[in-house]
């Protein structure tokens, strides 16, 4: 193989061996493979590492190598439950968001219906409140009109 007589020799006996098997350097690069594949949504073929570690498209891990724990693992494969999925977390939160941003819509909305129902007993107030004033500063008129007359009389 490392010289080989024939053109193609080398391709066709690492084809017989592997056929469309990658191969990673080690366990941990071909789970973190998988792991984008598996967010991308795509299907990952059989993989092997320098070590003789198999990980197989179903997810199974064989060879000598043990797997690291699950505590470790960023990646399962096949079906994640939706409570444990990343993205369903985020989902989550960003729900809980869109809750708080609609009760808050709701309150801004409910305090603009009652200034709009409070606005025309606000203005009949003022303009009653403007009568008054303009009532009363007439009778200021006629009082100081009154009191320059009486001072007027008295010297």
């Amino acid at each position: 193989l490392i010289r080989p007589v024939a053109r193609g020799h080398r391709a066709s006996v690492w084809w017989s061996l592997l056929g469309n098997c990658l191969v990673f350097d080690s366990c941990d690069n071909g789970v973190a493979y998988r792991k984008t594949c598996a967010q991308a949504g795509m299907n990952c073929p059989n993989a092997v590492t320098l070590d003789g570690t198999k990980l197989m498209g179903n997810g199974f891990v064989s060879g000598d190598a043990p797997p690291p724990p699950l505590e470790r693992m960023d990646v399962s494969f096949g079906a994640t439950p939706a409570s444990q999925s990343p993205r369903m977390a985020a989902l989550e939160a960003e729900g809980a968001v869109l809750v708080r941003l609609a009760e808050a819509l709701e309150a801004a909305e409910a305090a603009a219906a009652q200034r709009a129902e409070a606005e025309p007993h606000l203005q009949g107030a003022l303009h009653d409140a403007e009568a008054e004033l303009e009532e009363v500063a007439n009778q200021m008129a006629h009082i100081d009109e009154q009191v320059r007359v009486l001072q007027g009389s008295c010297t």
